[in-house]
């Protein structure tokens, strides 16, 4: 039942994705900026349709593990995993820069009215630029630290 909801709540996604984001999504600075106004606005079907397909699975992977922690009591759905930190709701947006772009990824920065900024990464996906929002990722074990020293008997 879970994943018949969540297939559900991926195809509205894109459903939406499809139907809302190819006319502004068609420059990393279009998108960069629809993406700032969705957050703006609290738009969270508006944020899903507009980020990229690893991010999306990160956050319904993230639903059904918060589903199964909960017991099954209650279906989470992949909005309520959502965070946007990096992008204050506050944020007017002057201008969008491009920092970087080599066709299929971007680096954008947004300059708000009032010196704020924002930096977003995008890649194309599908004829349309998707931001990817940061996903915590699993922690890369590291080297071992040396073993104490055993004292002298």
């Amino acid at each position: 039942m879970i994943r018949a909801q969540l297939r559900a709540c991926a195809l509205a996604s894109a459903l939406a994705l499809a139907a809302g984001c190819g006319g502004d999504a068609q420059t990393p600075e279009a998108a960069a900026k629809a993406f700032v106004e969705a957050v703006q606005r609290g738009d969270t079907g508006r944020i899903l349709s507009m980020i990229d397909a690893s991010s999306m699975s990160h956050l319904q992977a993230a639903a059904e593990r918060a589903t199964h922690h909960v017991g099954g009591r209650r279906t989470v759905a992949p909005h309520e995993m959502l965070q946007i930190v990096d992008v204050d709701p506050l944020l007017r947006v002057a201008r969008v820069e491009v920092l970087d772009s080599d066709g299929e990824a971007a680096r954008v920065r947004i300059h708000g009215s009032q010196d704020q900024s924002a930096d977003l990464s995008l890649v194309l996906e599908d004829g349309a630029w998707r931001v990817k929002i940061p996903t915590p990722t699993s922690p890369t074990p590291g080297p071992r630290a040396p073993a104490p020293p055993v004292p002298p008997p």
